[in-house]
């Protein structure tokens, strides 16, 4: 059974992940806006394979997602970086699961392929540098 300090320490864990997954989103949406247009212009727009689909929303949340993980240097409790970054993940499922209860057809077709586009890249990418950062650090023991 987990004292009170412990089960009081994994609650501000989870709530401060959850206040930080609203800065990430924030930075990631800013990151879009702001850079998106010249990742766009230098992949061939006519090809429409995986690469050029795929590669510059990757390219942007790994823009937007290394500068939200060198937060994990910053904050004491180092859990909380990927926590937040977990939460993206949660926010992503919660709507696919909103799309395909709510729509259906054309609407559902065209909604999910740009959850899938905008959200999936930053819940991907940010989980992976989060975790893996906290990962690394807690093994090198810091």
């Amino acid at each position: 059974m987990q004292d009170f300090n412990e089960r009081r320490l994994s609650s501000i864990t989870m709530l401060s992940g959850f206040c930080l997954s609203f800065l990430y989103v924030l930075a990631f949406a800013l990151t879009y806006i702001l850079t998106s247009g010249w990742v766009a212009a230098g992949v061939p727009q006519q090809t429409g394979n995986f690469a050029a689909v795929w590669g510059p929303p990757f390219l942007v949340s790994l823009m937007a997602g290394i500068p939200c993980s060198c937060l994990i240097f910053f904050i004491k409790n180092k859990l909380v970086v990927p926590v937040g970054f977990s939460f993206l993940a949660i926010y992503y499922l919660i709507f696919l699961v909103v799309l395909h209860r709510d729509y259906s057809g054309v609407e559902l077709a065209y909604l999910s392929q740009m959850l899938h586009l905008y959200m999936l890249p930053p819940a991907v990418v940010g989980n992976l540098l989060g975790w893996g950062s906290y990962l690394l650090l807690k093994r090198r023991g810091s």
